[in-house]
């Protein structure tokens, strides 16, 4: 699932400003920081070490603040903040399992002088918005739940069967097309 965190275009900063988002995310969600960077209207973003391919069972909980300049022509319909939600261990029951995030925190503060960093301690705030819009499938007041679908882990075998055939059928195809070149 690519859920993503709207910014309404109410939500602007002054020159001497700028949006601070903070998302403090599980193990079962991340932020990609390339997709991030390819934002035109994020200046920065500190984020902890986070392995984009890891299953939800294998990951470690990250921290991300990004700064944005939302006084530009790319914010008139709003910014979209997208983030991503791992993959679960397989069960026997399958179906969906409730994923429970907290919800993102966004201040407008006073543009530092010195070198962006997420301490509270560093900059000046001079505003806490309000919750910010998400396409969640249900919340609550501290905080947003998903429904990430899960495998079933009795497919494993036939699943794994039909794997190996099909690779060792494909494999014997390819070599019998290479054999069969005139050249070879």
């Amino acid at each position: 699932m690519h859920p993503n965190f709207l910014i309404p275009a109410e939500v602007t900063n002054g020159a001497d400003e700028l949006i601070l988002l903070i998302l403090n995310l599980t193990t079962s969600a991340f932020v990609d920081k390339y997709q991030i960077n390819n934002l035109n209207s994020v200046i920065s973003l500190v984020s902890n070490k986070t392995d984009l391919e890891a299953p939800e069972f294998m990951a470690d909980s990250n921290f991300n603040c990004f700064f944005m300049d939302l006084n530009s022509k790319f914010h008139k319909n709003g910014t979209l903040i997208p983030f991503h939600l791992r993959y679960h261990k397989p069960s026997f029951a399958g179906k969906y399992e409730e994923v429970k995030l907290n919800l993102p925190e966004l201040y407008l503060i006073k543009k530092p002088t010195g070198k962006l960093s997420c301490n509270m301690n560093d900059f000046e705030v001079k505003k806490h918005f309000n919750q910010l819009e998400s396409n969640f499938m249900k919340g609550e007041d501290n905080g947003l739940i998903f429904k990430v679908p899960i495998g079933v882990k009795g497919d494993i075998a036939w699943v794994s069967t039909l794997t190996i055939i099909f690779s060792t059928f494909g494999t014997f195809y390819l070599c019998y097309q290479l054999l069969s070149l005139p050249n070879f």
